[in-house]
């Protein structure tokens, strides 16, 4: 396992950032039954996993086990630093300056099936923003203790869901499967539900992760990433050979 972190400099934002990438590679246990996970030309399934607000590209390192569910399952996670990733330049840099750049510097797939974008709180609403306006870029969102709805009392829209969903349907784009991971316990919780209720009536293809009296926590955001990479998102765990 490969944790690396790279400084660059972000034509978007006009200045240096950093972004942590996870690429999995041969650990003991490979060497021991002679499976390589390392391969001349071989690319890795990809998580695009954006942090919430006062965080940066260490959050899901230091708070979560994602190393340990990226090795396993094979699949590498690319985690950017930022402030709000639902809008602005942040949001450019997370859907156009980086996929472009990491996947000249690393092993990343470009294909749709082989990407999925995730956050949590304000990366959870760019998650959605990114499933929606882009869908031919990703095959799944894990939109967490998030729905593209502000957190607090006025449960205003911070882009707009509806008007890019539907815009989607009408058009016959195949908006990426969402999944909305969330608890009874979290502050946002009557915020979230009524986006995510109108995003199925519309018909939108998404799934409920929700547990009862879990909160906006590492505790619940370590259990959905574990549960989605280990049980639910279309993974290979295995790299992906060149033909």
């Amino acid at each position: 396992m490969a944790v690396i972190t790279i400084n660059y400099f972000s034509k978007i934002m006009r200045r240096q950032s950093t972004v942590s990438v996870i690429i999995p590679t041969d650990g003991m246990e490979d060497v021991r039954s002679g499976r390589h996970t390392v391969e001349p030309g071989a690319k890795y399934q990809t998580l695009w996993l954006l942090h919430g607000g006062g965080g940066d590209h260490t959050d899901f390192i230091n708070f979560s086990n994602i190393v340990r569910y990226a090795d396993r399952n094979k699949v590498a996670v690319v985690m950017p630093a930022g402030i709000r990733f639902y809008e602005g330049k942040d949001y450019a840099v997370v859907t156009e300056e980086l996929p472009a750049l990491l996947r000249i510097l690393l092993p990343l797939s470009e294909r749709r099936e082989d990407n999925f974008i995730g956050g949590l709180s304000h990366g959870g609403d760019c998650a959605l923003r990114a499933c929606l306006e882009h869908p031919e870029a990703y095959a799944a969102g894990l939109v967490m203790s998030a729905a593209g709805v502000d957190h607090g009392e006025s449960s205003d829209l911070r882009f707009p869901v509806f008007d890019l969903a539907e815009r989607d349907l009408r058009a016959n784009r195949q908006i990426p499967h969402l999944i909305f991971a969330t608890g009874s316990g979290d502050r946002g919780f009557p915020s979230y539900t009524p986006v995510i209720d109108e995003l199925e009536v519309m018909g939108v293809d998404l799934y409920r992760y929700f547990i009862d009296d879990e909160g906006h926590s590492w505790e619940f955001w370590d259990e959905a990433l574990r549960w989605a990479l280990d049980e639910y998102l279309p993974i290979q765990r295995h790299v992906i050979l060149p033909e």
